[in-house]
């Protein structure tokens, strides 16, 4: 669902009016959840499971890391857990590992690989139970994340690149199970990255645990970064759901006249310059160097445009003031490099986050 056609319109003809009437009620929250959800279910409603995992087993580490003592207090206990929530984690997470080793081992072949890949997983959790490690629980978070997003990003890639060396492996739409089409959930980098960001910060002690799953959810995926970021940071964004939104018409003039100027960097600046950029980067080893270097000025700004046009769509919510202007800092932040999410060619696409951690 794009924001500038019909189907969003009418989407933000609904979900606006709705948001302001719940705003002073505990209901403001689930009925963002659910305009979310329905939003990402839009392009794909099978993805939705996709996006869910991540969220609960995120939730679900965080509230097991959240039982297991600090450093200190872990050197002074022996081994074995005592929590009731890690010895019954324990219990679930070794007889999760015995049935999925199972099916690995005796199940349809088209699953054997990710029977094999949960089995290690809840392992993981078992062995994080266990020791009562709160490091344990933060490297499932990342193991898992990283996973989803180098199979449905670059396993075909991967695999086209091998079988030039004479490897030869299955293409992972084998993989999938009944229902799924092997393809690239949008937006897929942003929900897993903020997803576990929220662990890290929290084992890094920056932000307090989230105990209301629908927050965490809807912080997870909340539309209007939902498709194209930026990746939020949890001590940011997190409260901001906690408290009741305060509407001001001064905030919505601005958002509209944001939202009229994004329209207008989308349509007539960012796809003008994507006709010459697309062109060029279609078949870049018939290009002169100085197209490619002209090429790469502009698809920086073809960046910069389609970021501003994204800025308007925001439901009351202020993103981090450093993320609004993304190629510019003001000297008082670290700038996060993150590759842009388009496939690799001759120049390499880069988009500059400051990310805010003084």
């Amino acid at each position: 669902m794009l924001f500038h056609t019909l189907p969003f319109l009418l989407f933000m003809l609904v979900v606006l009016p709705v948001f302001y009437l719940l705003r002073r009620t505990p209901l403001w929250t689930p009925w963002l959840l659910l305009a979310s959800y329905f939003f990402y279910g839009w392009w794909n409603p099978y993805y939705l499971l996709l996006i869910f995992y991540s969220t609960a087993l995120d939730y679900t580490l965080v509230a097991l890391m959240d039982h297991c003592p600090g450093r200190r207090e872990q050197a002074a206990l022996p081994n074995g857990p005592r929590d009731r929530a890690l010895s019954a984690a324990l219990v679930v997470s070794i007889g999760l590992t015995i049935a999925l080793v199972i099916g690995a081992i005796a199940g349809p072949a088209a699953l054997r690989p990710t029977f094999w890949f949960f089995s290690v997983l809840v392992g993981l959790m078992a062995l994080g139970a266990y020791l009562r490690s709160r490091r344990v629980w933060l490297l499932i978070s990342i193991v898992n994340n990283l996973a989803l997003l180098l199979f449905f990003k670059y396993a075909r890639f991967a695999i086209q690149n091998l079988a030039f060396l004479g490897l030869h492996l299955p293409d992972p739409s084998t993989l999938m199970p009944p229902g799924f089409t092997y393809a690239l959930p949008v937006g897929i980098s942003f929900f897993t990255f903020q997803s576990m960001s929220y662990t890290i910060d929290f084992y890094l002690g920056n932000v307090e645990r989230e105990r209301g799953f629908l927050r965490f959810a809807t912080f997870v995926c909340f539309f209007p970064q939902l498709m194209a970021g930026p990746i939020e940071r949890a001590k940011h964004l997190l409260p901001q759901f906690r408290r009741t939104p305060v509407f001001r018409l001064e905030n919505l003039t601005d958002g509209m006249s944001l939202f009229l100027v994004g329209l207008f960097k989308k349509l007539a600046l960012a796809n003008y310059l994507a006709l010459y950029v697309e062109r060029v980067y279609d078949n870049p080893a018939a290009q002169p160097a100085s197209a490619l270097v002209r090429v790469a000025d502009l698809l920086r700004l073809q960046r910069l445009h389609r970021h501003g046009a994204r800025r308007g769509q925001n439901d009351g919510l202020q993103p981090h003031p450093e993320l609004q202007q993304p190629l510019f800092g003001d000297g008082s932040g670290r700038f996060l490099v993150t590759v842009a999410h388009q496939p690799l060619v001759v120049v390499p696409r880069l988009r500059l986050h400051p990310a805010g951690r003084k």
